[in-house]
């Protein structure tokens, strides 16, 4: 099954109101197909730009601004704060041995180490032969990286 048959029926099944996103950990940065974003981005934000926009991208642990995402990920290790649970604590939970049994319930790859290098996220209906190569796209992020930065809203009437 291609992938833009696989993304119509994760679309039909799940009734996903966006594209599915494919998300690729790298090994190696020199496996990506398009250079990293030049700012800082989370997770959810790289995976939103492929649900909404369309857009390809990529991310390397230092300029991950959400460390419990990076840890998930495995492309940081899992900072001490996430293990022993005293990151949710006062926001998510009141103590921390339950920001402890909090943090166990979220699997993280980086639990056992930085494993990877890097992440790409893409549209799933795109295929993997058409995503274009580092190279390729070094001049066009280059121009458009301010547009690609997270838009700021306002509210409705303001």
């Amino acid at each position: 099954m291609d992938n833009a048959t696989l993304a119509g029926t994760f679309a039909s099944i799940l009734r996903l109101e966006t594209e599915p996103v494919a998300v690729k950990l790298h090994a190696s940065r020199e496996d990506l197909p398009r250079r990293p974003l030049p700012f800082p981005v989370n997770i959810c934000q790289l995976i939103s730009m492929a649900r909404h926009q369309g857009r390809q991208a990529s991310g390397v642990p230092e300029r991950m601004v959400c460390a419990i995402g990076a840890a998930c990920l495995g492309l940081v290790e899992t900072p001490p704060a996430f293990r022993d649970g005293s990151a949710a604590v006062g926001r998510y939970v009141a103590s921390r041995e339950a920001g402890e049994a909090f943090f166990r319930n979220t699997f993280k790859l980086g639990d056992s180490g930085a494993r990877h290098q890097a992440v790409s996220v893409a549209p799933l209906a795109i295929p993997s032969s058409n995503r274009r190569s580092a190279r390729a796209c070094s001049a066009r992020n280059a121009r458009s990286s301010s547009a690609m930065r997270p838009a700021r809203y306002s509210s409705p009437g303001t």
